[in-house]
């Protein structure tokens, strides 16, 4: 799962083609990782070989026995970061009075099937349709307005990374942005707070988060769009 999140999340377009490759650079993800050593994680709890030949007795094992026995492995930064994602969209979604919401996601997470998710909140259809709906603009809320930043930071497509977009994807996004659009998105690279960007370009704070919004609405549909040969695309 580590290894499929780091390096299965960005989606390359392929010009003439109807469909995504997505890189997983499996030699590169093995070459990072320390070498291996054969060890029976049953037998090394237990603290004996059970055949008497003293293969227990090296380095590596009683390393990872006292590993085992005096603290959890540490989570990988990114599973870390998909924790605080996923409680802070919790939290966001109680504060908003969406506690169905938040069971649909509960219950999402746990991959389960359109109909187990049904059965368990006693929804019909139309109903679990209705507050599938409910949740994905909850979501992008959230996602683009709320707690934009974490959100982007787990995505890898934070500002300093130009919202994740390729250089060529870049250039065809930001000469799409009106004038103000791009001051707005120059003055957010440069670090400045939201007061001082809404006094510098004349809009109130709700003015500011919308326009705001919209911009990472329009890359992130960049992102997630599949790009045919003639330029046309699909979202989705």
């Amino acid at each position: 799962m580590a290894f499929t999140e780091r390096y299965g999340k960005r989606r390359i377009p392929l010009p003439g083609r109807q469909q995504q490759l997505i890189i997983l650079r499996a030699q590169t993800f093995s070459q990072q990782q320390p070498p291996e050593t054969s060890v029976d994680i049953e037998q090394a709890s237990e603290g004996s070989s059970g055949d008497g030949d003293g293969s227990w007795e090296e380095p590596a094992v009683h390393q990872l026995r006292s590993t085992m026995a005096t603290q959890p492995e540490p989570e990988p930064e990114e599973d870390t970061l998909r924790s605080v994602v996923i409680t802070e969209l919790m939290s966001y979604l109680e504060q908003k009075q969406q506690s169905d919401c938040a069971d649909y996601f509960s219950l999402r997470l746990k991959d389960l099937s359109t109909q187990e998710i049904e059965t368990i909140l006693n929804l019909t259809p139309r109903q679990r349709d209705y507050l599938q709906q409910r949740f994905k603009y909850h979501l992008i809320r959230f996602a683009l307005l709320h707690r934009w930043e974490l959100v982007h930071e787990w995505l890898e497509a934070s500002l300093q990374t130009n919202l994740g977009l390729t250089p060529q994807q870049w250039e065809a996004y930001t000469s799409q942005l009106d004038e103000k659009q791009r001051s707005l998105l120059d003055l957010k690279q440069q670090g400045q707070p939201d007061e001082k960007i809404a006094k510098t370009l004349g809009l109130s704070m709700a003015q500011l988060q919308k326009r705001w919004f919209k911009i990472l609405e329009q890359a992130w549909e960049i992102r997630n769009s599949l790009v045919s040969g003639s330029g046309a695309s699909t979202h989705e």
